[in-house]
């Protein structure tokens, strides 16, 4: 078996019980100058210094040294991917002189004490251990991660911002001792696109500095042009919170660049997201300079009905998805008895895929929002429901609910192969090949972890499988 991971859609309660290093360590510890780390490029594997276990990639500016203050940024991937998470705002760190570090330890989808234990090593090393700015430490996660992120900022007081993708919140996330500035960003196919939306509500109740951006595609980390814009957008609130030095060049080049965003998308006929952009911009750069051409734009296209007619389009699609998502757990959850017995036709009928996958083909806020239910469903399908009746032994019901993730996202890899594992446990042999086959079609090309998979065993001495393995080894010989 092999499982593509999800976030999880809550973290545990303990994530309120943050008990981080960072206020244990006494103010007057400097930056270290034992460490010598080289500049311009990723170091991966430094140990944190309070507890070796726990490593990260560290990103030094070209231009660092130990004579200045730098901010500083932690970046949670849920995987623990810490090069790939890394370089996502690498470039931004070079230009802006921030130091990164990505963790290889935390975590979603798992029990929380590692993720807690990973944030208590990386954040004293963050403060104290480079030559970092204290006023100007940050955050950022995607997913589980970001709700760490949020949690662990407001428990602390001492994060400044912390960038976000595609979390959720809940009623622990925040509370009145929230005092950071917010950058989110999700995919507009995102599972918690409304999730963010109502974080970013919270930060506008609160009066505190925020920002939320979208991007097209489903729950994932935002492009490295958002988190290059997340950045920036931090930049320039320290600006305003005079936390740096104000710089009228930078802020000129930036407000040019976002009033143009805007203006493309009024162009092109986006008006509700040219509206929340331009709104966006005055937001961002008021008190840095004058900023009545976006307050003008906004207050104009708030009286086009056209402006009117594509926020009650979105509104009445929003009220779509949540009575779908009520009716999908309900449907769901007849699965969860052990002697539980529902037809994949039945599901997928009692989950109206038909309709889902007819309205995801259209434009506007209908597609999306159906586009959006199917990745919900597609993730519980795939991912969470086929781990637990994996654990239970309840192949069949796996079998089921794969075979509606596999009408979701037909040429997904390791839906075809958990398939093959289902359908070998249960003995039924060549449709196991089949989807084995198809695996390997969609891309899946790792042989080794086939071979050595106990889910296939019945599988090894069949023709149909030996052909399979021929065919990976002769693509492994040709790179």
């Amino acid at each position: 078996m092999v499982l593509h991971r999800f976030a999880s859609r809550k973290m545990h309660k303990d994530l309120c019980c943050l008990l981080l290093g960072l206020l244990a360590i006494a103010l007057a510890v400097s930056a270290a100058a034992a460490d010598s780390f080289p500049t311009g490029r990723l170091v991966e594997g430094v140990a944190c210094r309070k507890d070796p276990t726990q490593t990260y990639t560290l990103y030094l500016p070209s231009a660092y040294t130990t004579d200045r203050m730098w901010p500083t940024l932690v970046v949670m991937d849920p995987r623990g991917r810490s090069v790939l998470a890394a370089n996502l705002f690498r470039d931004a760190a070079e230009t802006y002189g921030w130091i990164l570090l990505s963790s290889n330890d935390t975590r979603s989808d798992e029990p929380t004490g590692p993720s807690i234990r990973a944030i208590n090593a990386l954040l004293p090393d963050a403060a104290f251990r480079y030559a970092t700015d204290r006023k100007r430490l940050y955050l950022a996660g995607f997913s589980g991660t970001a709700i760490l992120a949020w949690v662990a900022a407001t428990q602390t007081g001492k994060v400044a911002g912390v960038i976000s993708s595609g979390g959720r919140t809940a009623p622990e996330t925040f509370s009145s001792a929230t005092s950071f500035a917010s950058f989110g960003t999700a995919g507009d196919a995102d599972f918690n696109y409304w999730e963010m939306r109502r974080v970013d509500a919270m930060f506008e109740k609160k009066g505190l500095p925020h920002r939320l951006e979208f991007f097209p595609g489903p729950h994932n980390w935002m492009p490295e042009s958002l988190a290059r814009a997340g950045v920036e957008w931090m930049e320039v609130i320290a600006m305003k919170q005079g936390l740096r030095a104000r710089d009228p060049a930078l802020v000129e080049r930036l407000y040019a660049a976002d009033l143009a965003a805007a203006n493309e998308l009024a162009k092109g006929g986006a008006l509700l997201a040219a509206l929340r952009r331009y709104r966006a911009v005055a937001a961002t750069f008021d008190g840095l300079r004058d900023i009545s051409g976006p307050r003008a734009a906004a207050r104009r296209l708030e009286g086009d009905r056209r402006v009117k007619a594509a926020l009650k389009d979105e509104r009445r699609w929003e009220s779509y998805e949540e009575h779908y998502l009520e009716r999908m757990w309900k449907v769901l959850a007849r699965l969860a008895p052990p002697d539980a017995v529902v037809a994949t036709t039945r599901l997928e009928a009692d989950l109206r895929l038909d309709e889902l996958l007819q309205r995801a083909g259209k434009g506007g806020a209908e597609g999306m929002a159906a586009r959006r239910l199917l990745e919900t469903v597609f993730t519980r399908t795939s991912f969470y429901m086929t781990r637990d009746f994996f654990a239970a032994g309840r192949y069949g019901d796996a079998d089921t609910v794969l075979t509606v993730a596999a009408r979701i996202k037909p040429n997904r890899p390791d839906v075809w192969y958990n398939l093959a594992c289902v359908r070998a446990r249960t003995g039924r042999v060549a449709d196991a090949i089949t989807a084995l086959r198809r695996a390997v079609d969609c891309g899946y090309h790792d042989l080794a972890h086939m071979q050595s998979d106990a889910d296939l065993a019945t599988l090894r001495a069949q023709k149909g499988y030996l052909e399979i393995v021929t065919r990976l080894e002769g693509a492994d010989s040709h790179h």
